[in-house]
């Protein structure tokens, strides 16, 4: 693993010996959709504003590439925060190689079968995501329920933004920029709800070991 399951993370803490902020369910979704969905609009902005050039001069593969950097690069900063202890490189491990395999699905998955692609990319994409997180965090008993997550926040969020887009009125810049909008908002707060629940036994076994005066105000288990 990573380190990142819960008997590395409490071990770490407890050497620390400093006071710990742990946030709570709605903290961590609100905090990774806003932020998550402000990566996806400067992201969407690209597409909008230079796609067609980007993608003219580049090539697909290097265009979009580009694109996934852009997403694990911001999304890393964006979720590190929702972290119990610091784990920030950990944790951007983590995030870049499940990220990248969930944009490798989608890129074959687009090249190779077109728009029903995207169907089949949807369902397996965050369910690899979801796949990763669990393993990192050696959260087994939570696989169906972040997988079900992963794949509910991240289906609503694009195919939303996709159906607005193609609609007449919104089938130009503004319409990608809410396709952005929504995307964000559907998958970062499902990547973040998710990593709550996969850090369930780190809390757990922290409020266990640990004085109440060492555990912030807004560490509720939620």
């Amino acid at each position: 693993m990573l380190g990142l399951d819960s008997n590395s993370v409490v071990e770490r803490i407890r050497a620390d010996g400093r006071s710990l902020r742990v946030p709570t369910l709605p903290q961590s979704v609100i905090t990774g959709a806003v932020g998550f969905t402000a990566v996806s609009l400067l992201m969407f902005a690209v597409w909008a504003l230079a796609g067609r050039w980007m993608y003219a001069h580049l090539g697909a593969p290097l265009f979009y590439g580009l694109l996934g950097v852009g997403f694990m690069g911001g999304g890393g900063c964006v979720f590190a925060p929702l972290l119990i202890g610091k784990n920030l490189g950990r944790f951007y491990i983590l995030f870049v190689a499940s990220f990248f395999l969930y944009a490798m699905v989608w890129m074959v998955c687009w090249f190779k079968l077109g728009s029903p692609g995207e169907w089949l990319a949807t369902l397996v994409g965050p369910l690899l995501m979801a796949g990763l997180f669990v393993w990192a965090f050696g959260a087994r008993t939570q696989l169906k329920r972040v997988g079900l997550i992963m794949v509910t926040g991240h289906t609503l969020g694009y195919f939303i933004g996709e159906w607005l887009f193609y609609w007449e009125p919104l089938n130009n810049p503004w319409g990608m920029m809410i396709w952005g909008l929504t995307y964000g908002m559907g998958l970062g707060g499902a990547i973040a709800s998710a990593l709550f629940w996969c850090q369930a036994e780190t809390r757990d076994r922290l409020l266990a070991v640990m004085a109440p005066a060492e555990m912030a105000s807004d560490a509720s288990v939620g």
